[in-house]
Order: C-alpha cells, then sequence, then structure tokens
C-alpha cells in the first residue's frame, strides 16, 4: 500500500464519495494483488472516474475539465494530429501563457506528457478529464475513428463489399 493511495482514499472518504471500509479493502487489495487502488475503486464500481479524477485534480492542483461542456480552442486543438490524439488519448483544450492545456485521463504518464510536448513543440499544462470523456471529444472535433480495413480471401477489403 502506497501513502499516496492512502492520502488519495482519505480525500475521497472526506467527500463522503468511498466508506471507509471500502477504503481499507481496496488498499489490502492493492498491497496483496499490486493493482493501483485507483483501478479497483473504479472497476468495482466503488468511486466513479470522474469524482476520482476531480478529487486527483484538487490534491495536485490541476485543472479538471468537464468535456462535454468545454470549448475546445481550435488553434489548441490543430495543435495535435488526431492520430496522436488517439494513441495518447489526449485533446488540446486551449493555449494560456504560451503552454498548451491538455486534457489527460492520467497525470502520472509521464511519457505521455513527453510525447504530448515533444509532438506540439509547446510546454504542456494538463488537465484531467475521464477517458470515455476525452474519446467522445477526440471523436466530436475529428470525427469517429474509422476501423481498420480487414482484407478478405481475394483481396477484397470489407469496406469495399
Amino acid at each position: 500500500m502506497s501513502t499516496a493511495s492512502r492520502k488519495l482514499g482519505e480525500l475521497l472518504v472526506d467527500q463522503r464519495l468511498l466508506s471507509k471500509d471500502d477504503l481499507e479493502a481496496a488498499l489490502a487489495k492493492e498491497a496483496s494483488d499490486g493493482i493501483p487502488m485507483a483501478r479497483i475503486l473504479t472497476e468495482e464500481g466503488l468511486v466513479r472516474e470522474e469524482d476520482l479524477l476531480q478529487t486527483v485534480a484538487i490534491r495536485l492542483k490541476l485543472p479538471f475539465v468537464d468535456l462535454d461542456d468545454a470549448l475546445l480552442d481550435p488553434d489548441a486543438v490543430a495543435r495535435l494530429a488526431v492520430d496522436d490524439a488517439r494513441r495518447l488519448l489526449s485533446i488540446p483544450v486551449s493555449i494560456e501563457d504560451d503552454a498548451l492545456i491538455v486534457a489527460v485521463p492520467d497525470p502520472f504518464d509521464t511519457e505521455r506528457h513527453r510525447d504530448l510536448e515533444q509532438l506540439t513543440k509547446m510546454r504542456v499544462q494538463l488537465a484531467l478529464a475521464p477517458k470515455d470523456a476525452i474519446t467522445r471529444a477526440i471523436d466530436f472535433v475529428h470525427g469517429p475513428a474509422t476501423p481498420a480495413l480487414s482484407v478478405v480471401e481475394g483481396g477484397d477489403s470489407v469496406a469495399g463489399m
């Protein structure tokens, strides 16, 4: 069990989003199975991903973005190619003080943060948003992802039928 998990869990308890008993059970499972507590809480339906991310945002002093209501800056969105946005599960929201504000589902993924800065050639400030909301925002801005074409025997694509 990590101290960070306990602190996050206690914040969730303080906000009445999680019971003390559920916190202790999740911490025990994290210690025994090695699964991150946040994943345990969301996968077992004990805490909604949105509530968890809002709590993490408060703790880390990061913005939380409600992408279903946010107005995305077209100049910001244009800084990240659609394929990269889908691969990194990230969507630029705005540009503030020469920094690109990018919504991500995991603020601890340092590789994603580095990739975003390299791809956009800007300083990136993270904001948090649920995975599903990020996917919806990418689909809304760029159109739905097109499935890879399957090739059937004879060389014809399934899409071409």
